[in-house]
């Protein structure tokens, strides 16, 4: 994805006309004031929402509301394009094993609370070990943890991709 022209996303970050209101204040809401959670993107193909997550995830603006969001603790942001690849790669299991492997890899101290019973495994018993329900339980560990103080921002994008149910 070439990286967005300077402004050419900055709308976002404003709010949007009373006339014609599209969409909820995204910098209000990713500030935390009014947020339910879950802010969706969606569009015509091609009509660029992938370059706009990733101008979000790299923007000054974006980071700057969530470290609003976080208070005073600190922020782990990780964002997840859904590949078109392998089956794996467009399963829930493909999306949470890449969340927890790119949050467990920026901050490897998390890793006994998340998952400490794979302590002692070996690399090879680790592929047959994450099963969805793993998975969900490590990730529910990893965003519920009060040790480290840190809070937790995903922006996944190319859901459409998806293959598979949303229980």
């Amino acid at each position: 994805i070439v990286c967005a022209e300077a402004a050419t996303f900055d709308w976002i970050f404003h709010d949007p006309r009373a006339s014609d209101r599209p969409w909820s204040n995204f910098h209000v809401w990713l500030a935390g004031s009014n947020s339910d959670g879950l802010y969706w993107i969606n569009g015509k193909a091609g009509s660029g929402k992938s370059t706009l997550v990733e101008h979000l995830v790299r923007h000054e603006n974006a980071k700057r509301a969530l470290r609003q969001w976080a208070g005073g603790m600190k922020l782990l942001l990780s964002s997840f394009f859904w590949y078109t690849g392998s089956e794996l790669q467009k399963s829930q299991t493909g999306l949470f094993r890449a969340l927890l492997y790119s949050c467990l890899k920026k901050r490897r101290e998390l890793i006994p609370l998340v998952v400490p019973e794979t302590a002692s495994f070996r690399q090879e018993d680790l592929r047959d070990y994450w099963t969805l329900v793993r998975l969900r339980g490590a990730l529910h560990r990893l965003v519920s943890q009060t040790v480290f103080e840190i809070k937790f921002a995903f922006f996944i994008h190319e859901l459409d991709k998806y293959a598979g149910t949303y229980d």
